[in-house]
């Protein structure tokens, strides 16, 4: 069994339905999802699950027109063209919003996001070895026996992942997981204008795990504001900044 590195590859239960030419169609999301910071945002989670719904159950080869003439593009299962203004209309988000959190998808490693000078190809990462209750075409059929593991082995998985991303994201246990939670779900394009480091000694000075919740409910209204999703993200401030400064005890639009 391969070892799991993000809960986003990890086994799946029925949901439906397909999108598209996969209306008639389902696809399966993990369980465990509800425990995962991917539920813990609404709209991040409302991303990925369209997400599993554009993805194709069969390899498609179809042309679309592009700057230099007609493209002929080749999908594979688990692939989907991906457009950010397309996206925001279906989802109801803004353009910006769409990107940020597409950008923490891939940094979880649900997805895979290869950029053309016309056109974008998302992958859902082990798409093929998380969709094995369904046939090629998406349609249910009996789940095979071994896919089911007893519950030491669903432990014992548990435990590896846990263990390895602990090592990963926390050396010496340096940080408080409530920080490592906080520095996760803080947008990208800030925490490259910081470092962890830095972050971790005013979140400690400032004594901010005693307002861990406020701090997160305050961040994600944030991080749906006009102010953070507009001109590509150059308003978000770097979250040292952000915490020093209290913008978390703030309303949307107090500056």
């Amino acid at each position: 069994m391969d070892k799991i590195t993000s809960p986003c590859k990890r086994g799946f239960a029925v949901l439906v339905e397909g999108d598209g030419l996969f209306d008639d169609t389902f696809f399966l999301v993990w369980r465990g999802i509800i425990k995962h910071e991917v539920f813990a945002d609404p709209n991040l989670f409302k991303v990925w699950i369209w997400c599993l719904a554009k993805a194709s159950y069969t390899e498609r080869s179809f042309t679309i027109t592009t700057g230099r003439g007609q493209s002929l593009i080749k999908l594979n299962s688990g692939q989907f063209l991906f457009g950010r203004n397309k996206a925001a209309g279906e989802l109801l988000m803004s353009p910006s919003s769409v990107r940020n959190r597409m950008d923490k998808l891939k940094e979880l490693e649900c997805v895979d996001i290869q950029p053309d000078s016309h056109y974008t190809v998302v992958t859902i990462v082990n798409w093929g070895k998380r969709q094995s209750p369904f046939s090629n075409n998406g349609q249910l059929i009996e789940q095979a026996s071994n896919r089911q593991v007893t519950g030491n082995e669903q432990a014992s998985n548990r435990q590896v992942t846990h263990t390895n991303k602990d090592n990963k994201d926390n050396k010496d246990n340096k940080y408080s997981p409530a920080f490592l939670e906080f520095w996760k779900a803080y947008p990208l394009i800030g925490r490259s204008r910081t470092g962890k480091d830095k972050c971790w000694e005013v979140w400690k000075k400032g004594k901010f795990e005693q307002q861990f919740k406020l701090i997160m409910k305050a961040l994600s209204d944030w991080m749906d504001s006009e102010l953070w999703n507009k001109d590509d993200g150059q308003y978000i401030k770097n979250p040292t900044t952000w915490l020093k400064d209290g913008k978390w005890k703030l309303t949307i639009g107090d500056q």
